[in-house]
């Protein structure tokens, strides 16, 4: 009976093969010896054939085997471990202004939920008055509420753009979205700098003239932003 049940065991394992890279078969004897390796010949009721991590073969007979198990030594693909991560996004902008923009994330995940890190891209957007050209400089937290392959997060920018034609001033924006896999989407709100042109009237009281001109102010934008992301 033992037997069949070592049997059985070592072709669920060849069944496996697949995954042999990714787990590894833990054979203890009745003397109380461990191998540690992927068993890769055997011969039913005679032995089994053992290829140990450092390249050695080790052969056991069937009668000397006292159980068999199996450890994975696959990790959890979507589990966030401490260290660099990156990103890039494309991403698409409509409310006051419309556009799109690419950027680019680096930083470091702090635990399995925090990221901090930082941002550079080009953004281009209108409105009625002008077109911006820009490079946004920012800091960038996220928060990864899970660890499954769909995982909902937060991310939350702050920053400046440099423009090359449009206003400096203040960007930002937080979003709520979905990780899948190293994909990720969101949308949410962003706050960005425009140009607005203000008409004004200066009267003249001793001459009862008015005096009509244009000035350019700058205003926040408050506009609409989509992202499609991948991490590596």
């Amino acid at each position: 009976m033992r037997k069949i049940f070592l049997l059985l065991l070592f072709l669920i394992s060849a069944s496996n093969f697949t995954f042999s890279q990714e787990r590894k078969e833990i054979i203890q004897l009745k003397n109380g010896s461990i191998i540690k390796g992927e068993i890769v010949e055997v011969k039913p009721n005679q032995y089994l054939k053992i290829e140990t991590d450092n390249g050695s073969s080790i052969v056991c007979d069937f009668d000397d085997i006292d159980l068999i198990t199996i450890e994975s030594n696959r990790k959890n693909r979507y589990y966030l471990e401490k260290g660099y991560r990156g990103f890039v996004y494309g991403e698409l902008i409509f409310g006051c202004m419309f556009g799109g923009a690419f950027t680019t994330v680096h930083g470091g995940q702090i635990n399995k939920h925090i990221f901090l890190g930082g941002g550079i891209g080009i953004r281009y957007t209108e409105d009625w008055y002008s077109d911006y050209l820009a490079f946004p400089i920012f800091t960038n937290f996220r928060y990864d509420f899970g660890e499954r392959y769909i995982t909902p997060f937060l991310d939350v920018r702050a920053g400046i753009t440099l423009p090359l034609s449009g206003a400096f001033g203040f960007y930002g924006s937080t979003n709520f979205g979905c990780r899948i896999g190293r994909l990720s989407m969101d949308i949410g709100l962003e706050l960005a700098p425009g140009l607005d042109e203000i008409e004004l009237c200066n009267y003249n009281w001793t001459t009862d003239y008015y005096h009509y001109y244009t000035t350019i102010s700058r205003y926040v934008a408050f506009n609409c932003v989509t992202k499609i992301g991948f991490e590596f």
